[in-house]
């Protein structure tokens, strides 16, 4: 039995904290796995890469609906209770 321990995605030539990522270098992917002979490191091709960040970019976009979906639900509800205090 294999199991991913770690998983690392890093733009390409981007020296962490030092200079600004470049968009057009691409993306590089390292999946780290366990199993009965130990550990072992694979290097993703950047389709690979490509796809986990495009899944990503997908979660964090339904989490910003959802977000502004709860927000847009909280200010309707509040909508009445402004109304009473203002005294309309």
């Amino acid at each position: 039995m294999m199991f991913v321990t770690r998983v690392s995605i890093h733009r390409e030539g981007y020296n962490y904290g030092y200079g600004r990522p470049d968009p057009t270098k691409p993306l590089r992917a390292t999946v780290e796995v366990h199993g009965e002979s130990g550990k072992v490191e694979l290097n993703l091709p950047a389709d690979a890469s490509d796809k986990i960040v495009a899944l990503i970019s997908d979660e964090i976009a339904a989490a910003g609906r959802r977000t502004a979906e709860m927000m847009t639900a909280s200010a309707l509800e509040a909508q009445p209770a402004l109304k009473q205090i203002a005294g309309e």
